[in-house]
């Protein structure tokens, strides 16, 4: 029997590891900023040579994005990078409308009814931040950006690494969905329903009523579906 020897980790990997579980866990979310080299050396307690080497790691796997001058953002994770068994009916599903919407129903149903149940305070802080981005937004980009992060914020707030990292998996085509009611950051009529439906859905999982909460995304989704089939509008 041919074994390999066991050896220690670099403590770059090990930091790596460190923030690869953070984004599995839903604690940092596609679109969150990592804090400063040196900030995540003082708090790592390792060298900023160190945390370069996990962030060119992360940055290998398809994590992270580097954009100079800003910082470093986790990415959401990618078809490519999902090693669970619900990537070949995500794959199936990319390229047709139909099939999206009904696993967005089936996926964010279930999330809902998690979030109503084991939201903590935070959870509801930071959705009342995104609905309030979302409300106030001034352009397309935030607009999108804002709602986007309202669904992943209900994603985490289950505690189910499961149902994050399939959040995770659908956050560009999630996006997309969202930015088909957006025109040039206008309000339109679509988009104020919108609007509303997440108002609603928030404050029943702020009362913790879990049926309503599953109400509010069906008829949504459902309102929606209709919508884009009724222009024949296909995701960017």
């Amino acid at each position: 029997m041919e074994v390999r020897k066991i050896r220690s980790k670099k403590i770059y990997e090990q930091v790596s590891d460190e923030i690869r579980m953070l984004i599995e866990s839903g604690e940092l979310l596609p679109g969150d900023r990592l804090p400063p080299l040196a900030d995540l050396a003082d708090q790592f307690g390792v060298s900023r040579a160190a945390i370069r080497e996990a962030i060119t790691a992360l940055h290998g796997m398809g994590l992270v994005t580097v954009k100079h001058g800003e910082g470093t953002f986790i990415r959401a994770i990618s078809m490519e990078a999902v090693t669970d068994p619900f990537q070949a009916a995500l794959l199936l599903g990319r390229g047709n409308l139909i099939e999206l919407l009904e696993v967005r129903q089936l996926v964010e149903v279930g999330i809902v009814e998690l979030a109503v149940r084991r939201r903590t305070m935070d959870d509801v802080n930071a959705l009342s931040s995104a609905l309030f981005a979302m409300e106030t937004a001034a352009n397309r980009a935030d607009g999108v950006q804002s709602e986007l992060r309202f669904h992943l914020i209900m994603a985490k707030a289950t505690r189910n690494s499961i149902l994050i990292n399939i959040m995770n998996v659908l956050a560009e085509t999630l996006k997309s969905f969202i930015e088909i009611i957006w025109e040039d950051g206008e309000l339109t009529p679509d988009r104020t329903t919108s609007m509303e439906d997440h108002r609603k859905l928030y404050d029943a999982i702020v009362a913790g009523d879990a049926q309503l909460a599953r109400v509010q995304v069906t008829a949504h989704l459902e309102r929606f579906g209709r919508w884009v089939l009724e222009r024949k509008i296909e995701p960017e």
